[in-house]
């Protein structure tokens, strides 16, 4: 175990659980938060000892990382949002980054271990795949994803400089507590249909407005819905349990083989529609429409090198995730720390 571990974004849907699995397993956390941080209340309760500063203040950043010897850096923002400009947006994420860096390289000889985490938006899964590797090109479709890639370049760098004791992942996706339960909807198949050219893998060409089919099949937006493509094959979507994450960071952490290495972190299989939509309507008494389109929208993350090298092993299908969503609406202490932000 690490002398004392700093995480970034320590108040995030990862950063919060992963503070309380290191901590529960007797690490010193440093709890890197932003001041006036309203998620900060997802630490509550946890010995962690918490550190107030911007990543942007390199000088915050530097006294952060005084002191230990390991260092996972989560935090991102992910949405562009409303009131900030894309300017700031990639000062947080990549100078942000740069500083973590750069002050982690300064004790390349005392910090043991960084785990970047990056994110599957560093590939565009909408065009890639079906089977998506860690070798696969990298064509980010968001301002979000252009910055994952910048930091991953920034710190290969460090790490040829200094040699830094680094590795990243790439999870997909990353859900927790009953975030799960609020998608698989008419938007998220007709935002597919909309948004698809003739560079996505669900593409056909003469298919003028695939998405109207679902509209006429599925009048109300809330309902749930089972689309398939030709053969009736279901649409799949490889979603991730926060608890596989921090499975994922932890083997990362011990791995000494994981050093240098870019690991995808999914769940154990993708989710497939037809059984992942029938289960939760089943669980939650409601309706599901199923809708025949032209247009298979299926895509994976291959674990295989996940597995081999970095020694990580999910336990969080779908199925699971529902019923564990559903146990944690009821009241269940699943002992999981809900995100202060959800998904939509």
């Amino acid at each position: 175990m690490f002398e004392r571990i700093l995480v970034t974004g320590a108040s995030g849907r990862l950063g919060s659980n992963l503070a309380k699995r290191l901590s529960e397993r007797g690490a010193k956390v440093r709890a890197f938060v932003l001041p006036d941080d309203p998620a900060e209340k997802t630490l509550t309760g946890l010995n962690v000892e918490i550190f107030y500063g911007d990543l942007r203040d390199e000088i915050a950043v530097e006294e952060a990382v005084e002191g230990c010897d390991a260092i996972a850096h989560c935090a991102a923002v992910m949405g562009l949002p409303k009131n900030m400009t894309p300017h700031t947006f990639f000062d947080i994420n990549c100078r942000g980054s740069f500083n973590v860096f750069q002050a982690a390289s300064e004790k390349a000889d005392k910090i043991r271990r960084l785990v970047y985490l990056s994110s599957t938006s560093a590939y565009s899964v909408e065009t890639t795949g079906p089977v998506i590797t860690e070798d696969d090109t990298l064509t980010p479709p968001s301002l979000y994803g252009m910055t994952k890639i910048v930091n991953e370049a920034m710190l290969r760098t460090f790490r040829y400089q200094t040699g830094l004791k680094a590795v990243v992942l790439r999870p997909n996706f990353i859900m927790a507590c009953d975030e799960i339960l609020n998608g698989w909807r008419r938007p998220w198949v007709t935002g597919v249909l909309q948004r698809a050219d003739e560079r996505y893998t669900c593409y056909v060409p003469g298919v003028a407005e695939p998405w109207k089919i679902v509209e006429e099949a599925v009048p109300d937006p809330e309902t749930r819905v089972i689309p398939f493509g030709p053969g009736r094959r279901p649409w799949t979507w490889h979603v991730t349990d926060v608890r596989d994450t921090v499975h994922a960071v932890e083997c990362a952490l011990e791995n000494e083989k994981a050093i240098g290495e870019t690991f995808c972190i999914a769940g154990p299989k993708p989710a497939r529609w037809d059984e992942v939509v029938k289960h939760l309507c089943k669980r939650l008494d409601e309706e599901y429409v199923e809708v025949d389109l032209p247009n298979l929208w299926h895509f994976e993350f291959d674990l295989t090198k996940a597995g081999n090298v970095l020694g990580y092993d999910p336990q969080y299908s779908p199925v699971r995730m529902i019923d564990d969503a559903i146990a944690f609406r009821n009241g269940k202490n699943i002992d999981v720390i809900p995100p202060a932000i959800a998904h939509g």
